[in-house]
């Protein structure tokens, strides 16, 4: 069982997730982690205008766990528009996807586009708490674990 962290209850996520039942369960296992400040928006349009109204307040996320498949912008679509804007600080927020998508080219593909880690559902909370953590303690992209 994963304990909570206090350290993590500053940080800032962002849950982009169109079923409500995966987004309820995604944000309780990040309180349950200890993370606090955790935003949703149910298709991709919304958590792009999240993520510009983020920008333009200076409260970025410190994540982001996306969907594959939303209404109007797909996840992966979001990242593509994400990492294009290379010269706002949004463009290297770390970026996670989840999704029930497991064939190989799609995660190379989510990972050559700038994904930092890539989960299948279902998943465990203690997987998408361990996956966190290794995104959140690195700046590097590409990275993909186990599980």
């Amino acid at each position: 069982m994963y304990m909570t962290n206090l350290a993590n209850a500053g940080i800032r996520i962002l849950i982009a997730e169109d079923m409500m039942v995966v987004r309820q369960l995604m944000r309780d296992v990040l309180f349950k982690g200890g993370y606090k400040h955790v935003f949703v928006a149910d298709d991709g349009a919304m958590a792009w205008s999240k993520i510009q109204e983020s920008h333009k307040e200076n409260m970025h996320f410190d994540l982001i766990l996306c969907d594959w498949n939303m209404p109007h912008i797909s996840g992966i679509e979001l990242l593509k528009m994400l990492r294009s804007h290379e010269a706002l600080v949004v463009s290297k927020t770390p970026f996670m996807m989840i999704t029930t998508n497991n064939e190989k080219h799609q995660v190379i593909e989510a990972l050559s586009l700038g994904a930092n880690n890539f989960v299948i559902k279902p998943f465990t909370s203690d997987v998408l708490l361990k996956k966190i953590e290794l995104v959140l303690g690195k700046d590097n992209y590409g990275s993909i674990t186990n599980n």
